[in-house]
């Protein structure tokens, strides 16, 4: 769990950067890091509160399988990059 979001950094800033541009790029980030943290900072105590409920984590697992489910969806809509690397570039 804590791989995934210590990676969400480095996939939000990998993704803004390839579909907004790097022109665009501090605007995107800087509008979207807030609201993952918005969402991502009360998700342990969420979960602390599942798991006191029903005194075990397979409630809050499926939780969290269905919003990655969203979140591959939504990936998975994105078409390909708008800005291409130009060829021979590496």
């Amino acid at each position: 769990m804590g791989l995934g979001l210590g990676g969400q950094t480095s996939v939000t800033s990998y993704f803004t950067s390839r579909y907004f541009g790097v022109r665009n790029f501090s605007r995107v980030y800087g509008s979207v890091m807030p609201v993952l943290l918005l969402f991502g900072a009360p998700a342990a105590t969420i979960i602390g509160d599942i798991f006191d409920r029903t005194h075990s984590y397979n409630a809050a697992l499926i939780v969290l399988e269905v919003a990655f489910g969203i979140s591959l969806v939504f990936f998975a809509i994105l078409g390909p990059y708008p800005y291409p690397v130009k060829a021979g570039a590496k």
